[in-house]
């Protein structure tokens, strides 16, 4: 869990430096805006925020398969 929450803020907590770019109909902005508005958050914190929880949602997951397969080879 540690691992996990280091992960997260060293994908936060770094210099910003390059931007993504990308189309959304309005009515996705305005519920994105709107998410991150109950957050407190901006809307790019926002969609930073979920980027860098899936990154760690999917490293958790290979890693708890390389567990089960390591498991299997016993």
């Amino acid at each position: 869990m540690a691992d996990n929450r280091s992960l997260r803020m060293a994908l936060l907590n770094g210099r910003k430096s390059e931007r993504i770019i990308f189309a959304a109909s309005p009515e996705l902005k305005h519920a994105a805006t709107a998410m991150a508005e109950e957050r407190c958050m901006s809307l790019s914190a926002y969609i930073s925020a979920l980027i860098a929880d899936d990154v760690v949602r999917l490293q958790a997951g290979k890693h708890d398969s390389n567990c089960e397969q390591d498991a299997d080879h016993v």
